[in-house]
């Protein structure tokens, strides 16, 4: 009861802050509106991808290539993909050069030929400049080769069983045109089978509705400013200790725990009611679509842990309030930079995506860019999951290091 009395005095004397507001409620929605309008160029348009035009160089001209078209024509892809027939891979790069496809798919000549050993790969060919477009689809092709190359092995084992194809030519097994007709009905079932029943529309309708500028800064500021937010609860610890209030509350019946508990629950509840407050303002003013709420509060919960952990952890670890000025405006710069807080992270490269992984924005960013591609709730429990073991893992360190008096 007492660590809640104490949480309910902090929580009362941040909202009476006014400066304290507006660097944690006013400032992200200010620079939601700057950054969304100034880099929406990085995401192709502010109200998406828009239709993406893919050159399409048929080698095959199989049943490989025929059951690609089809995945093309599907209702969740043909709204924003229209492929446009080139005869060779070098036509195909010239209109890519001049900017009128965003990308190229290559199906390689024999795809079609189940009775080969030989790998063949479908090729895609971007445009450096159109890193959206080319993304979703590289995606598109990964799914369908996927699934396509489980119906070419599930057909390599069955030619043995039947006899050796004449000529390596499906359809005429042990020349014999019956079972080679029978071959060619089976291949067919099992393709056309596999197509329906395997989820083959699963990724491509993910990557379908792709976040606009004004979502993904909406995220990412309300991602690094709630840490900023969390710093207000070890400021608080620390100028109370400086200015020996913090002793006074010794001097009543509240314990040692009740005052970590107390401080520690007041933190949580400033970052959680910020990413509330900047959730339900967005929503409302600009119409902001945040996905599942089931999992936006998931994922608010959970990075207000983190920001709470990591507020512990500083307040542990600096003695001074300039000591903690300089740990949080390090810190939350170096891990909003590598969350992709200011910049888009699917366009880091290899190794600082990895390192980006490391932070806690990186993973609060990630759950709720997941929600807001329409994902399902359940989507973003991983990140959810590991954004609270950040937050208890500083947690306990802070909790274990804080010196009170």
């Amino acid at each position: 009861m007492r660590a809640i009395e104490i949480a309910l005095k902090d929580v009362k004397t941040i909202a009476r802050d006014y400066k304290a507001l507006a660097i944690i409620i006013a400032m992200p929605i200010i620079l939601i509106v700057i950054l969304g309008a100034a880099l929406g160029g990085l995401f192709e348009g502010a109200g998406g991808i828009g239709l993406i035009n893919v050159a399409l160089v048929d080698l095959d001209r199989g049943q490989a290539s025929a059951e690609f078209l089809q995945v093309l024509g599907h209702e969740s892809i043909a709204d924003i993909l229209k492929t446009v027939p080139a005869a060779r891979e070098e036509d195909a790069v010239d209109l890519i050069r001049t900017g009128e496809v965003a990308a190229a798919v290559i199906i390689p000549e024999g795809a079609s030929d189940f009775a080969s050993h030989d790998t063949k790969s479908f090729k895609v060919i971007t445009d450096p400049e159109r890193a959206v477009s080319g993304q979703v689809v590289a995606s598109i092709v990964r799914s369908y080769t996927g699934q396509y190359s489980a119906v070419s092995a599930a057909m390599r084992n069955l030619w043995p069983l039947l006899g050796t194809p004449a000529s390596g030519a499906p359809g005429n097994v042990g020349g014999s045109p019956t079972t080679g007709g029978f071959v060619q009905k089976v291949q067919e079932r099992i393709v056309s089978a596999t197509m329906r029943a395997s989820g083959l529309f699963s990724v491509t309708e993910e990557k379908s509705t792709w976040i606009t500028a004004k979502q993904y800064y909406t995220a990412s500021m309300s991602v690094m400013f709630v840490l900023f937010g969390g710093m207000l609860g070890a400021k608080s610890i620390i100028e109370e200790k400086n200015q020996k209030t913090m002793s006074r509350l010794f001097t009543t019946k509240a314990t040692r725990t009740d005052i970590v508990v107390g401080k520690t629950l007041a933190t949580y509840l400033i970052a959680f009611l910020q990413l509330v407050v900047l959730v339900a303002f967005t929503s409302l003013a600009y119409r902001t679509q945040w996905g599942d709420l089931r999992g936006v509060f998931l994922v608010t919960a959970s990075l207000a842990l983190a920001a709470t952990g990591f507020s512990m952890f500083v307040a542990a670890v600096a003695r001074t309030e300039r000591m903690a000025d300089a740990l949080q405006n390090f810190g939350i710069q170096i891990m909003a930079f590598l969350g992709g807080c200011q910049y888009p992270f699917y366009l880091f490269p290899p190794v600082l995506d990895t390192i980006s992984r490391l932070t806690i924005t990186r993973w609060g960013l990630d759950g709720y860019l997941l929600l807001m591609q329409g994902q399902a709730w359940t989507a973003a429990s991983r990140q959810a999951a590991i954004l609270a073991a950040m937050g208890l893992a500083y947690l306990v360190v802070g909790i274990w290091r804080l010196r009170l008096e």
